[in-house]
């Protein structure tokens, strides 16, 4: 009996030595966005992402709001108005479709240390998102300066707002700084860059040719020959599928809906 009572003291011990510690979010960042009146739509899309337990999923609120993890950050914090701007947003964000766009927005408004006005301006700083964000001397943030070439040039995405002395309006946080901007930051947008709208009446022809199978079509190309091993390794049914549209007419539709008028077949 003594040896049982040692074994269980024992397994107690190693059950209590690697259980985790409880997250303290005492004034932590996002702590600070869920006590601030203007700042709680924010927080509202992080506690989305925990479903119904009441506070953000484990990937924001113990990496980010704990105290215990000794790491520091800086959020740019859109306010109640400025997500307000975007009809919608919470809603279509806060589905299960939209998660993964939730959190990639979410992750580029969170930027690593705790960054005081010096540390912004007139620098490019990666997000937590793998972003690179920008803020000029006069607190205009623009995200992925000269990443991409595009028709359009890079606008504003948001301002840091400022105090009546003219100074950045900034939130302490026992593991950071929160910022208040005036709009939410589109990351995607300057990643991929934009083609002005002169452009969107000019799209290539659609050209019929009589059906064919993947096979014919990736046999024509000389270049996809390490793609067609690939495909008869691990898909050795796709090069018989066989796209067949119903008319001329159909595949000559500029249209998004182009892929309903057509049969997918395999030979």
């Amino acid at each position: 009996m003594t040896n049982f009572f040692k074994a269980a003291l024992c397994a107690s011990m190693l059950f209590l030595a690697g259980a985790p510690a409880k997250v303290n979010r005492t004034n932590a960042v996002l702590t600070v966005l869920e006590e601030y009146k203007d700042l709680t739509a924010f927080y509202e899309l992080f506690k989305s992402t925990g479903g119904g337990i009441g506070i953000p999923e484990p990937a924001f609120e113990e990496r980010f709001n704990d105290n215990n993890v000794g790491l520091d950050f800086s959020i740019l914090a859109p306010t109640n108005e400025a997500i307000a701007k975007v009809h919608g947003l919470t809603e279509k964000l806060t589905t299960a479709v939209g998660y993964p766009l939730l959190t990639t927005l979410l992750r580029t408004h969170i930027l690593p240390g705790k960054l005081v006005p010096h540390d912004l301006y007139n620098k490019n700083i990666v997000s937590i998102e793998g972003f690179s964000i920008h803020t000029d001397s006069k607190g205009v943030i623009t995200t992925n300066p000269g990443l991409t070439r595009t028709d359009v040039r890079a606008r504003t995405q948001a301002k840091l707002l400022k105090d009546k002395k003219g100074k950045p309006i900034r939130v302490p946080a026992s593991n950071g700084i929160v910022y208040k901007i005036d709009n939410i930051l589109d990351p995607l947008l300057t990643y991929f860059g934009e083609d002005s709208a002169r452009n969107h009446s000019s799209l290539p022809t659609i050209k019929h040719s009589p059906s064919k199978s993947m096979k014919d079509i990736l046999a024509a190309d000389p270049e996809t020959s390490r793609v067609r091993e690939l495909l008869y390794t691990v898909a050795p049914w796709f090069p018989r599928i066989v796209l067949i549209c119903r008319s001329p007419d159909v595949a000559q539709r500029r249209t998004p809906r182009l892929s309903t008028s057509c049969l997918r077949m395999k030979r």
